[in-house]
């Protein structure tokens, strides 16, 4: 007999960062660039994975590293939009080697980091910040566009050899510009206070490793040599931090929550990840996946896989801004799952393809599209909530037991407002008059409105698990069918 594994996924939430014990700054991005192949460097703190375009793998100071040719080759983060990259004080680590001596004129400039920039003589059309390496003096610049000035940069005293290692480190915390090379001091300035600017003037939303773009002309100052190791934090690091990095006594696992709830199994069965396809790509046919709270932003794949993947304890946000949140591509029948999730802010919600999976239990909202079914797809979605999309709910196929704004063709649906308590802050909950959760304070509080979709589930679904009182049936939604669904009055026999 062969036991069933639960793997519980642990990630970052949007607007809240994961803690190095100890630390004062903290690790919201780290790409290792120790995959060797492909064409993905996975961030596996933040989830904001990069797409490698032309750039080898090779031995770097720690594992393998990137090098960038110089001339094409380039590497492309999710663009800034919607805002992740911090905009107060923040530090930015990597080991960097360069191929070649500086070249002598303006155009030969290298620029390493391009994480949402634009330069101009008009403050009001800068953005973002970067990291590059000047022509002629070959010394390392770091430039923060503050809004209220012309770019503020800090060039290196230290000037880079070509063929050597540096591990460097740029900070910015509060009114000081600090650059560190191979654990020391190298320079400091002060700066302007106040946020960086990512929006307005020559914003393009990009952000890229190896090059400059902005909406001014095409890619160019391309950087010949190799990167490794890079980490993004929210918060200036100290120097000792920066010491620390740089001789390894730094160890990126710590930024990554531990496990904590190991509810329903054995606790030798249940094995963390950091992304959810990760989890996905281990588990076998009959495993969980269980995405703990948060907003996660990345795309999944069930990957052909007999596997339920739901948010526990209570149901996980997903996030896809540039593409499809879940896929169903790989000939998954009703053994392959999904529920307990709200997805959110993706091109598409749901893509399924040449499969047949069950959904349950979903809220779909404030995407492009909802549910797309291509090549006979037949997924069987029911309890589920579809509103506020732009472009259309359900395309290729039907849901039964849901509340969809549009197309409520199928048994049991309807189309009235949710009525869910804060969608605008991420609070999903369903209004009642006989009981919201409300997570901030922990406890239950009474609406002045009771969701349509409270009791609006299948009539055979289980609801054993909504806190009493309930109405005897499933509410639809993510809450549903959870200690956290919205309740209502028992009926009497």
């Amino acid at each position: 007999m062969v036991a069933k594994v639960t793997w519980w996924v642990w990630m970052f939430c949007a607007g809240a960062i994961l803690s190095a014990p100890a630390w004062g700054a903290e690790c919201m991005s780290y790409w290792s660039l120790d995959e060797g192949e492909g064409f993905m460097a996975y961030d596996t703190v933040g989830g904001h994975d990069g797409v490698v375009n032309g750039p080898e793998w090779v031995e770097g100071p720690v594992g393998l590293a990137l090098r960038f040719d110089g001339e094409n080759d380039y590497m492309h983060l999710p663009d800034n939009n919607p805002m992740w990259l911090p905009q107060e004080d923040f530090s930015l680590a990597f080991w960097i080697c360069f191929d070649d001596y500086p070249g002598d004129v303006a155009a030969e400039q290298e620029v390493i980091f391009d994480f949402n920039f634009a330069a101009s003589s008009n403050p009001d059309n800068e953005t973002g910040f970067n990291v590059l390496r000047r022509c002629l003096s070959g010394r390392l610049s770091f430039t923060i566009a503050l809004g209220s000035e012309t770019n503020q940069s800090l060039p290196s005293t230290m000037i880079p050899q070509k063929d050597t290692w540096y591990h460097v480190v740029v900070t910015r915390e509060y009114f000081m510009q600090s650059m560190y090379i191979n654990g020391q001091l190298d320079r400091q300035r002060e700066c302007t206070t106040g946020p960086v600017q990512y929006v307005g003037g020559y914003d393009n939303n990009a952000i890229t490793i190896g090059r400059y773009t902005t909406t001014l002309g095409s890619a160019r100052y391309h950087f010949g040599g190799m990167l490794d190791d890079i980490m993004l934090f929210e918060g200036g690091l100290s120097a000792e931090e920066t010491l620390a990095l740089f001789q390894g006594d730094y160890d990126v696992n710590d930024a990554r929550p531990q496990a904590a709830l190991l509810t329903g199994g054995d606790p030798n069965s249940v094995v963390e990840f950091t992304t959810i396809q990760a989890a996905i790509d281990a588990a076998a046919d009959g495993d969980v996946v269980n995405i703990l709270p948060g907003v996660h932003t990345e795309s999944i794949a069930f990957a052909g896989k007999a596997i339920t993947v739901q948010g526990a304890p209570e149901p996980a946000i997903l996030e896809a801004p540039e593409g499809v949140a879940v896929a169903f591509d790989m000939g998954e029948g009703r053994n392959s799952v999904l529920r307990h999730v709200i997805i959110r802010n993706s091109q598409t919600a749901l893509y399924v393809a040449s499969s047949a999976p069950t959904i349950s239990n979903v809220t779909v909202v404030q995407n492009v599209t909802g549910a797309v079914c291509l090549e006979g797809g037949d997924p069987d979605i029911r309890n589920s909530i579809f509103w506020g999309n732009t472009e259309a709910d359900l395309s290729g196929c039907q849901a039964s037991y849901c509340c969809v704004e549009r197309d409520t063709k199928g048994e049991g649906n309807f189309s009235a407002d949710p009525l869910f308590f804060d969608s605008e802050n991420g609070d999903y909950h369903l209004c009642s008059t006989r009981g919201r959760y409300w997570p901030e304070a922990e406890t239950w509080v009474l609406d002045e409105a009771m969701s349509p979709c409270v009791d609006a589930g299948d009539p055979l679904a289980d609801y054993s698990q909504e806190r009493l009182p309930n109405g005897g049936c499933l509410n639809v939604g993510a809450y549903g069918g959870t200690e956290f669904a919205s309740m209502s009055e028992t009926p009497i026999p």
